[in-house]
């Protein structure tokens, strides 16, 4: 008995293979219907029995189809377009046609119109099922028209429908929400208000007198004024602070009917008689309690006592101020106006 032995790896074919393998193309019915000879023997290209197909002898050597006997489906006169549109809901389908210029749709039979207003050349029907629906569409389009199509018949344009009328902006009702008016209608006007003693700027400073109470300036305003009383303040030359408070409550959360965001604004009309005297002007929101209206905001360390925690906002007078009621000179200005420009860049790039 001979010993067996194992071939794999080595060549299946005796002769050698020099050039790669190819797939011979042949026109499909090129030679023709060949009815003489045996099947093994119809060459390449050639038929023994041909099924509803027409061969052309002469030189364009033709093979086409059968023109169709039974009727599929009537509509107009010149069908040009036709697509098969699968609905995978119901398991089923229908057809979409272009007829004329008309755009039919129907599985067979008489079509049902659906849309005009075609060119009447071949349509380009293009089957599409969005994401988070099971209904196949049909975006249909030529020369002269371009519509979306549903597979029950439903005809849509494509995107929004064209405004009948151009757009037009108009800003809606202001949201506001009122602080205080500086008058008795909201409990905010001036007697109501508390004036508070303060210091000198000095390396030891003095205290000052308590300023005058607020007066009613105009109609929704009150006067604020300044007066030190103490005369060794004067001899200083230093200047000094005083302020005033008020106990009052509102919600800021909401801005009119809405709720409030960074984005919303602080209106806020004050005038000074003579702001060349006016080194700083602030405004504090108290936000914790409890709250006294004769604590100033952040004098205050101990987190037991009023006014720990607000909001603060300051007003200076115009840079050129000093300028204008000539109290200083031009170049003076100009260089306080420079520098107050970089501490504010730097204050909003920090």
């Amino acid at each position: 008995m001979p010993e067996q032995a194992s071939r794999r790896g080595e060549p299946q074919l005796e002769a050698s293979l020099t050039q790669p393998l190819a797939t011979p193309i042949y026109p499909f019915g090129n030679g023709g219907l060949d009815l003489n000879s045996a099947i093994d023997k119809v060459k390449v290209g050639e038929f023994t029995r041909l099924s509803n197909a027409y061969y052309t002898i002469g030189e364009s050597q033709e093979l086409t189809g059968r023109p169709g006997q039974t009727e599929l489906a009537t509509a107009g006169t010149t069908h040009h377009s036709i697509l098969r549109v699968d609905d995978p809901l119901t398991g089923d389908f229908t057809r979409m046609w272009g007829v004329d210029t008309s755009l039919y749709l129907g599985k067979t039979g008489a079509l049902a119109s659906i849309d005009a207003g075609y060119s009447g050349n071949p349509l380009t029907l293009l089957p599409h099922r969005p994401p988070l629906s099971g209904e196949p569409w049909v975006f249909v389009g030529d020369s002269a028209r371009i519509r979306k199509v549903r597979s029950d018949g439903l005809v849509t344009e494509i995107g929004l429908p064209a405004p009948s009328v151009a757009a037009m902006a108009a800003l809606g009702p202001a949201q506001t929400t009122g602080i205080a008016t500086f008058s008795t209608a909201d409990g905010t006007g001036p007697t109501v208000w508390t004036p508070n003693a303060g210091t000198d700027f000095s390396s030891d400073p003095l205290p000052t007198d308590p300023p005058p109470q607020p007066t009613a300036a105009f109609t929704g305003g009150v006067r604020f004024s300044g007066f030190a009383g103490n005369f060794l303040v004067y001899l200083g030359m230093t200047g000094w602070y005083q302020f005033f408070g008020l106990a009052m409550t509102r919600n800021l959360s909401k801005v009119g009917s809405r709720d409030a965001t960074d984005d919303d604004l602080i209106h806020l009309k004050i005038m000074f008689d003579k702001p060349a005297n006016i080194a700083e002007v602030r405004i504090y929101f108290v936000v914790s309690t409890p709250f006294s209206p004769s604590i100033l905001p952040g004098a205050q360390t101990d987190v037991l006592t009023p006014n720990t925690d607000y909001y603060v906002k300051a007003f200076r007078p115009g840079d050129f101020s000093q300028f204008i009621f000539g109290i200083q000179p031009e170049v003076v200005a100009a260089e306080t106006a420079r520098v107050n420009y970089i501490r504010e860049q730097s204050l909003i790039a920090s």
